[in-house]
């Protein structure tokens, strides 16, 4: 069976692997109102979802994710693996078994996280979550690994890495004159720092090209940011390009530990006290419970 065809065939396998954990872990979510459910992607992404419209949760399992995750050169870049190491999760082994079943896990846990309103705007992977993704590891970690190698026996699939696969060295091939068209839409003939213009509303625009994407390049016009495809954007004369200009101030609130504190939850204010400052947030204790929280700068308060 071929790489992607494994894959495939896991994917969908893992699917009934999370309804199988949302029927034994799933009581919280239910007793909410809300339902869960589980679907195939095509790409890497995997990721939760909360519809608070429908209040349903999906849980998206890529195929290309699968398939890195069998592979071992691309496996150890996920941040499952990392997990799985850091935590010592299934005994900090790395398996593509249990690569995979720690994936269903992690997305249920976000589930979870999200029912209980601990998953915070600049704070997903914060203690709370990590809190949860331990306990459910505890109690269903064990049987969601068999399930996965259950999946992997039925299909036939070796529970082992798969080699990197190997590329073949084909000359390039033979290029003529490049036509004006093909050089319109060569994105690689700019780069960053470039002076670009081009035609926005009757008006011609100049920037400054901030980044070469695959398909597109971002550009930067004074207080103007966005993104262009390189088809529509020509050479400039840098002097007319206007100055970027300076960016703002940046400096953020500053809190000390100890020191009373509050935020809004659910439109509600957290009165607490600060523990720690971090990089990005500030760790406060909640003076109600006792609960611990990790909140952004920009939504913190001196009480």
């Amino acid at each position: 069976m071929s790489r992607f065809f494994e894959a495939r065939a896991l994917t969908h396998g893992l699917l009934s692997v999370v309804m199988e954990l949302h029927g034994v872990a799933g009581k919280p979510i239910t007793d909410a109102g809300h339902s869960l459910a589980a679907r195939a992607g095509s790409g890497k992404a995997t990721h939760h979802k909360f519809d608070r419209r429908r209040s349903r949760h999906v849980i998206t399992i890529g195929q290309k994710m699968v398939e890195d995750k069998m592979t071992k050169a691309s496996a150890s870049l996920w941040l499952s693996a990392k997990e799985i190491m850091r935590h010592g999760f299934f005994g900090g082994d790395l398996t593509p078994p249990k690569l995979l079943a720690h994936t269903v896990l992690h997305e249920y846990a976000h589930a979870l996280q999200t029912v209980r309103g601990e998953r915070l705007r600049g704070s997903v992977h914060n203690p709370e979550f990590y809190s949860i993704l331990r306990q459910l590891h505890t109690d269903h970690g064990a049987m969601v690994l068999a399930s996965v190698e259950e999946a992997f026996r039925q299909r036939q699939i070796d529970t082992g890495f798969r080699p990197e696969p190997t590329l073949r060295e084909t000359p390039p091939p033979a290029r003529g004159p490049q036509t004006p068209f093909a050089a319109r839409i060569n994105s690689q003939r700019f780069a960053p720092g470039d002076a670009v213009a081009f035609e926005h509303k009757g008006e011609t625009i100049t920037a400054t090209v901030t980044r070469v994407n695959d398909k597109t390049i971002s550009i930067e016009s004074g207080s103007i940011k966005g993104r262009i495809s390189p088809s529509l954007a020509r050479p400039a004369d840098p002097a007319d390009v206007p100055s970027a200009p300076k960016p703002e101030s940046t400096a953020r609130p500053t809190f000390r530990p100890r020191q009373k504190v509050w935020f809004n939850h659910k439109n509600r204010p957290v009165h607490g006290e600060v523990t720690r400052c971090n990089r990005e947030t500030v760790s406060v204790r909640a003076l109600l419970d006792g609960r611990n929280w990790r909140v952004p700068y920009s939504l913190l308060n001196a009480a």
